[in-house]
C-alpha cells in the first residue's frame, strides 16, 4: 500500500476553532497514516499540540514555526519530514463524511492509476463534477482518473474559471513539494 502523511499549517487562535480541530481531527483519526506533520500557529498552538500528542504519539511530527516570511515560507521547512508518497492535506475546519478506513482504498487506487490529485471537499453538490464530465476518464471503484493537460485545462476554462486544484486535497508527494517550491500562487 502507499504510504501516507497528514500535513497541516494551521493558526488556532480562538476556542471555536479550537473546538472545530477537534471535530475535524476526530473525523480523519482513523486513517491510516504514517505520519502527521503538523504546524500549529496562534494562541492555542500548545493546546493542540498537547491534544495531538496525547492521540497521535510517536506519528506526530510536530513544529512550531511562525516566522514573518509566511506560511509556504514556514511550509518549506517541514517538507523533509514528508517522505511518504502521498500527503493528506488536512483543513482544520472540514469534518470528514466517510468512514476513515476507504482513504486506503482510495490512495491504492490513486497510486494504480498514478493521480496525482483528489480533491476530498468542496464538492459544492457535485457542481465541480459536472466540470469534468465531457473529459474521458479512467474508472475505479472510488476515483476516478485522468489526464490534466492543457486540452482539458481550456475546456474547464471555457465552461468556468475555477482553481484546478484546492488545498483540500489528497497530493502525490512530488506535486505537493513542486507547489511548495514554486511559493505563493498568482491569484486571479
Amino acid at each position: 500500500m502507499p504510504s501516507l502523511s497528514i500535513f497541516a499549517n494551521f493558526y488556532i487562535n480562538d476556542v471555536e476553532r479550537f473546538i472545530r480541530l477537534k471535530d475535524s481531527f476526530k473525523s480523519i483519526e482513523d486513517m491510516d497514516a504514517d505520519r502527521w506533520v503538523i504546524n500549529i500557529r496562534g494562541k492555542y498552538k500548545f493546546d493542540v499540540l498537547f491534544f495531538l500528542h496525547e492521540r497521535l504519539g510517536e506519528k506526530l511530527i510536530p513544529f512550531i514555526l511562525e516566522n514573518k516570511k509566511g506560511w509556504f515560507n514556514d511550509t518549506k521547512k517541514m517538507l523533509d519530514s514528508i517522505n511518504t508518497d502521498y500527503v493528506f492535506f488536512w483543513l482544520e475546519d472540514h469534518v470528514n463524511l466517510i468512514d476513515a478506513s476507504k482513504y486506503a482504498h482510495i490512495i491504492t487506487e490513486m497510486h494504480e492509476s498514478k493521480s496525482e490529485y483528489l480533491c476530498y471537499s468542496w464538492w459544492s453538490f457535485g457542481k465541480p463534477k459536472k466540470l469534468y464530465e465531457a473529459i474521458k476518464k479512467e474508472n475505479f471503484d472510488n476515483i476516478e482518473s485522468f489526464i490534466l493537460d492543457e486540452r482539458v485545462d481550456n475546456i474547464v476554462e471555457i465552461l468556468q474559471q475555477t482553481y484546478i486544484i484546492s488545498m483540500a486535497g489528497i497530493f502525490a508527494i512530488s506535486l505537493f513539494k513542486e507547489i511548495i517550491e514554486k511559493g505563493p500562487p498568482l491569484l486571479r
